[in-house]
């Protein structure tokens, strides 16, 4: 059986998820921004690591080898099915260049792996239209996150969370911490849980990390 985000967003999509729904899963993230060798923008690689209660769920009843670890296969059809469930949903994350929100192209490339009792995602986005880096640095932001908030979803706090691949000086990368949900937001949050739809920033963008690009 296919579990992980499938399930997840079965829930939402279902709308069998609390109306007033709080983090049920965490997700410690990584990103990479790529560049080609014009400097431009083509891809932005995204490492989820799961919690490790979420993650001994997703592979309850799975074959393990002498190490403990998942069947790769099995793995892999979880993935697999992650990325078509997520495809309308952008793959949580979102990526603005002069405040209009880009299009994804293909998933250039995903793998899942076991590693220490939880599971790690790893999966490559395309940009749909590659652009120069150094050109939108002041306009770019990256955000990823789940719109209902159903997941958590922060950057790991060690050093290289989020960066350019391969390094393009004199820009770098930066996280800026999430807004947070102010109280005059609270009573429409509790609202906009019940109605979140594709494409909206819905509950969980004020609890995002921002990624941008500076080039001093």
């Amino acid at each position: 059986m296919v579990r992980l985000l499938s399930v997840v967003l079965l829930l939402i999509l279902c709308g069998t998820l609390p109306a007033r729904a709080h983090p049920h899963v965490s997700i410690d993230a990584r990103v990479a921004l790529g560049v080609d060798g014009k400097g431009r923008l083509e891809t932005v690689a995204i490492t989820w690591t799961f919690d490790e209660i979420y993650s001994a769920y997703s592979v309850e009843g799975y074959q393990r080898d002498k190490a403990g670890h998942p069947d790769p296969a099995a793995l892999e059809a979880m993935i697999a099915q992650a990325m078509i469930d997520l495809r309308d949903w952008d793959y949580f994350t979102e990526l603005k260049i002069g405040g209009q929100r880009q299009t994804w192209g293909e998933v250039r490339a995903h793998e899942a792996r076991w590693e220490a009792g939880r599971l790690i995602y790893r999966f490559t986005l395309a940009l749909a239209a590659p652009t120069s880096l150094r050109a939108v640095a002041p306009t770019l932001s990256l955000r990823v996150y789940d719109p209902t908030y159903y997941i958590a979803i922060l950057l790991e706090d060690k050093p290289g969370a989020a960066q350019i691949i391969p390094a393009l000086p004199p820009c770098v990368a930066q996280i800026r911490p999430p807004m947070g949900l102010r109280e005059t937001m609270i009573d429409d949050a509790v609202a906009l849980a019940e109605t979140i739809e594709p494409g909206q920033e819905g509950l969980g963008a004020p609890f995002a990390e921002t990624i941008g690009v500076v080039c001093q």
